[in-house]
């Protein structure tokens, strides 16, 4: 049986069976081969849409391997589209632009004459990248904006894979009104599990497990008590915090009655004079009138004092 999808003989037995007891036609089978095609197309198109080899920058950071900077011409040039690309979305200046080229060709002649062997035997899967050009642009003045490139473009890279899936993990487990805590626990016996490498059915139940457990519902209430009394120091905290403000704003009122009162009497006292050099009486009903202000905000003084010694006391008692 013919494969459209290879144009070679099928290998696929529950096929050739179905076809040699005649339950599949010709026809069928060319719109199962079909299928399949369809599938497979989908499925690549999904891959390449997911992978970052679809954006530009990442073919010109080929100009970052060190095997490709001592071997292949084209390093400069595509580290030059990588300039061009960061230049225009404005993650780099044009003089900086300029400065990383030259430094880059600097690089190149500087490789190639002295870490030849390093570079040709590099290896992706047991060398980093980052290491290689730390040992090599770091602390080194003449590729500081360089180093300043290669730092930008390297975090481009999966290496937070591992956290962006540690959150998807957490997002699997998370359920609602679940505690920070609770979320944690979960997540150090799914990192446990996962490191034994094996099914959950054949995790080895030690004592020391089974008396862990026995004792988890003592543990719960201690936790709950915690609890508890973090949750009244922190409402005690927010009380004291609150009286605190009560004992300040009161020594504000404090200060501004009395300036008040000081300033009315002073201004009585500037009329009183006034009309003894005037001769006019109506300016001293004026600081008349002024002196029963100054009477009143006296008294308001005075209340005002014993309520912030009340608070004041109410404080010390608070604080213990």
């Amino acid at each position: 049986m013919l494969n459209p999808l290879c144009g070679a003989q099928t290998s696929c037995r529950p096929i050739q069976k179905l076809e040699k007891n005649k339950k599949l036609s010709q026809l069928q089978l060319t719109a199962f081969f079909t299928e399949c095609q369809t599938f497979l197309m989908e499925i690549t198109k999904k891959m390449i849409s997911k992978s970052p080899l679809k954006y530009l920058v990442v073919g010109y950071l080929a100009s970052l391997d060190p095997r490709v900077m001592v071997k292949n011409e084209a390093a400069s040039g595509k580290f030059q589209k990588l300039l061009s690309k960061l230049l225009s979305l404005n993650r780099l200046s044009a003089q900086e632009c300029d400065t990383a080229k030259q430094q880059f060709e600097g690089l190149l002649k500087e490789l190639k004459s002295y870490h030849m062997n390093e570079c040709s035997n590099f290896d992706p899967r047991s060398q980093r990248l980052d290491s290689f050009f730390a040992g090599v642009l770091h602390d080194n003045d003449s590729f500081a904006t360089l180093w300043k490139v290669v730092n930008m473009v390297l975090v481009l890279s999966h290496g937070q894979a591992d956290v962006e899936r540690g959150f998807s993990v957490n997002k699997d487990v998370v359920a609602f009104n679940m505690d920070a805590d609770t979320i944690c626990a979960y997540r150090k016996v799914y990192d446990a599990v996962k490191q034994m490498q094996c099914d959950v059915h054949e995790i080895f139940i030690a004592k020391e497990m089974l008396k862990s457990c026995k004792a988890s519902h003592q543990r719960y209430l201690v936790h709950v008590e915690k609890q508890k009394q973090k949750k009244k120091a922190n409402e005690m905290d927010e009380k004291t915090k609150q009286q605190q403000l009560e004992v300040a704003e009161f020594k504000n009122k404090l200060v501004r009655l009395e300036a008040d009162s000081d300033r009315l009497l002073a201004k009585a006292d500037r009329l009183c004079e006034e009309a003894e050099a005037k001769n006019k009486i109506s300016l001293l009903t004026e600081a008349n009138a002024l002196r029963a202000k100054s009477k009143l905000k006296r008294k308001e003084l005075e209340k005002t004092k014993e309520e912030a010694e009340a608070a004041e006391k109410k404080l010390k008692l608070m604080k213990g």
